[in-house]
């Protein structure tokens, strides 16, 4: 675990334990999502669109860079149905169009039943 500075308003030791025994890339990306529209102003965010960010964040770690996620990791299966070819603007529509269905179904469902609670279990 790492441990970070202690504060007043903000449990260190719990958020530090969210990131812990990490198998997959769920945490990380649902907590950048987040972060991302809270720096946007955002107060509410529909889960759809965190999904949507985690894919669009994801991609180019996969086709990109070449990454390997996890043989678990649902995203990356997800996005290696993807065609190599594809050379997308990495807005969600557009990859949308290219990525299967049934899987991208299948990681919405798998993401929103289990990450938000993980996530938050140390709080």
């Amino acid at each position: 675990m790492i441990e970070l500075p202690k504060s007043e308003g903000l449990n260190t030791v719990a958020f530090s334990m969210m990131f812990s025994s990490m198998t997959n890339s769920y945490k990380l990306l649902w907590f950048k999502a987040i972060f991302d529209h809270v720096l946007e102003g955002k107060t509410e965010i529909a889960v759809d669109i965190l999904v949507q960010s985690m894919v669009i964040e994801a991609f180019p770690f996969i086709h990109k860079y070449k990454l390997g996620f996890s043989v678990q990791d649902q995203i990356e299966s997800t996005l290696r149905t993807i065609p190599n070819a594809y050379r997308g603007n990495g807005d969600f529509t557009s990859l949308s169009t290219v990525i299967n269905q049934k899987q991208l179904k299948k990681l919405h469902k798998e993401i929103t039943n289990y990450v938000p609670y993980r996530l938050l279990t140390p709080f």
